[in-house]
């Protein structure tokens, strides 16, 4: 039936955001416009599909009194309660959100291997990182494709983005074959960790106002 197709693959019953029905909310139910709220772009939503949307990582230092990250985080509690609405009437969303997303939003652990659905040429470039530092040996220079570490000019900023420091003045840090273990964890605690660690609690948030998430596991 309509539920079970819904909630035994929810990443394929999506679409592109911009073209979900805009509909009046029904009289008295609150939405994030009780208030006038600053302009969100998308860009501050989600990230371009790997297999579906993630959310854009929100620097763990930004003030939680902003009010564009305020605005921010009420549009995922409003699309957890959207969501939850639409598993539990049997109905198909014009959204897709990844795999990464439904992993990270039932709380399950996610890895290096798990960016390939947020970005999936990020991706192929952190597992290579990833890979020439396993495959070192415990004195041995990091290379990778023949360059080393040190050559390929990273500094400790989120790839893509690079006013999100991963370190305190990560900008002017050098990634090399001592702190590539640690430039990979920081990566993956800005999109699995810290960095998106609040969106996720206002979708659970607003999912659980219908029904617990943990129901379609």
């Amino acid at each position: 039936n309509a539920d079970e197709d819904i909630t035994s693959d929810p990443g394929l019953i999506f679409g592109d955001m911009d073209s979900v029905p805009k509909t009046p909310a029904p009289p008295g139910e609150q939405t994030v416009h009780q208030e006038q709220q600053p302009q969100v772009a998308q860009k501050d939503l989600v990230l371009p599909p790997g297999d579906g949307l993630f959310p854009i990582p929100i620097h763990p230092g930004s003030a939680a009194d902003d009010a564009r990250v305020r605005n921010v985080l009420r549009h995922f509690k409003l699309l957890g309660r959207s969501v939850a609405k639409v598993v539990r009437d049997g109905r198909l969303m014009d959204m897709s959100l990844s795999t990464a997303f439904w992993r990270r939003a039932s709380g399950k652990s996610l890895t290096i291997y798990d960016l390939a659905s947020v970005d999936p040429d990020m991706s192929k470039s952190l597992v290579k990182l990833h890979s020439a530092l396993c495959s070192c040996g415990a004195n041995s220079m990091v290379v990778m494709d023949g360059v080393a570490i040190e050559d390929l000019g990273l500094y400790f900023t989120l790839p893509g983005d690079d006013d999100y420091e991963l370190c305190e003045n990560g900008g002017e840090v050098p990634v090399t074959g001592s702190n590539l273990h640690q430039f990979l964890d920081a990566v993956l605690d800005a999109y699995f960790g810290r960095g998106t660690e609040h969106q996720f609690i206002m979708f659970r948030e607003g999912f659980e106002e219908v029904f617990p998430l943990e129901a379609l596991n």
